[in-house]
């Protein structure tokens, strides 16, 4: 009788196991929003720092031309930072899965604990 959980203890067990994973996947993804808007308020401060002029040392260079420039030097940062955006996206869904498996594991060994003590009970009274 040791190792078997009452059927009330075994719902509320099975209730906080089910609702910590919500609370874990729900705190995953405020984290997430929160690094997007620090990202993105991190972007508009450089934005507004710099400056408007458009400037060539040697040379030529029509607005045109250097609008496009600047372009071109946004567009690599805005791919880069995506790139390392993906990339930590990419960990933190492999540390969720690893958390999710971790709680499954302790499910499973809840469940094979329990199967176990059925089995010993069993034959100590036949």
């Amino acid at each position: 009788m040791e190792g078997e959980l009452s059927p009330s203890l075994r719902r509320k067990l099975d209730f906080f196991v089910k609702g910590s994973i919500g609370q874990a996947s729900s705190g995953l993804l405020a984290w997430e929003a929160l690094e997007n808007t620090r990202a993105a308020k991190t972007a508009r401060a450089s934005r507004q720092r710099r400056s408007r002029k458009q400037v060539q040392k040697n040379g030529v260079i029509s607005a045109a031309d250097a609008r496009h420039i600047v372009q071109e030097r946004e567009e690599d940062s805005l791919n880069k930072a995506r790139a390392l955006i993906e990339k930590e996206e990419t960990k933190k869904e492999k540390e969720r899965r690893k958390l999710i498996k971790k709680h499954l594991i302790m499910i499973r060994k809840v469940g094979r604990a329990k199967i176990r003590a059925r089995k010993e009970q069993t034959k100590w009274w036949e």
